[in-house]
């Protein structure tokens, strides 16, 4: 909440999860269009608070707010804004618009996403960190929200890239041992190479099958959960016997 000068209070969210899907999209166009962290953070100020510019007056602004008008010198307006900070993060757990286009988006958290398209989902965001093909994202989008066919806007291209990379930061956190593995064997570079990829993702499936093939597409339809806490606790055993015997 803040509460201006002369007592003026407006709600605004605490969070990335307390936003609605229209304030979601009204982030991402913002930084879809290339707005600086101040500017994102005092035009939603203006949005979240339901507030009005009516005119610039010396060096502040005279707003409409609840019915009122005020007069709040600029620096005061944009230290009110510093509220929002947190809109300079990408969210800690996944947030994402729910729905594009009347396609519906899987579980936030990917809980009904198959490991197999979770992996899929990855090669294609390793693909664009690479190529910068924004066509890779759009593939994603494809698994994401369920779509056979789908152009994304610049508004849901930038939701779907803060999708993913708050999913990898909760898995990061929630399969410490896994990507603690990962990044050991990848720490040299910032990017892994496609064979890197693709020997990461086998090596993977292999350790889930137990070498057999037979049972590959088995393991591609797990829920990605459910790998990849079979294959955390396969990491956290390796780390235990190497600590234990060294090798």
């Amino acid at each position: 909440m803040v509460t201006f000068s002369d007592r003026i209070s407006v709600q605004l969210p605490a969070g990335w999860h307390n936003l609605t899907s229209r304030q979601l999209q009204f982030v991402y166009a913002l930084i879809a269009s290339g707005s600086d962290a101040s500017s994102l953070r005092l035009r939603c100020l203006l949005e979240f608070g339901d507030i009005t510019v009516i005119a610039r007056v010396n060096k502040g602004y005279t707003l409409l707010c609840k019915g009122r008008y005020i007069t709040i010198p600029v620096l005061e307006l944009s230290e009110y804004a510093t509220i929002l900070s947190w809109l300079s993060s990408v969210p800690d757990s996944p947030v994402r618009i729910p729905a594009y286009k009347r396609h519906c988006a899987v579980d936030a958290r990917l809980k009904d996403v198959t490991f197999g398209d979770y992996l899929a989902c990855e090669n294609y965001y390793q693909g664009f960190l690479t190529t910068r093909q924004t066509e890779l994202i759009e593939e994603m989008a494809r698994i994401l929200y369920r779509a056979p066919t789908l152009k994304l806007t610049p508004v849901f291209f930038i939701g779907v890239l803060y999708w993913w990379i708050s999913v990898k930061k909760l898995f990061a956190s929630r399969f410490p041992h896994l990507f603690q593995s990962s990044a050991c064997e990848t720490k040299d570079n910032l990017l892994e190479s496609g064979t890197q990829l693709q020997d990461s993702v086998d090596a993977q499936i292999r350790a889930l099958t137990k070498g057999d093939p037979t049972k590959e597409n088995d393991v591609l339809q797990l829920y990605v959960w459910r790998a990849l806490t079979e294959l955390d606790a396969q990491a956290r055993e390796y780390f235990e016997y190497k600590k234990k015997y060294g090798k």
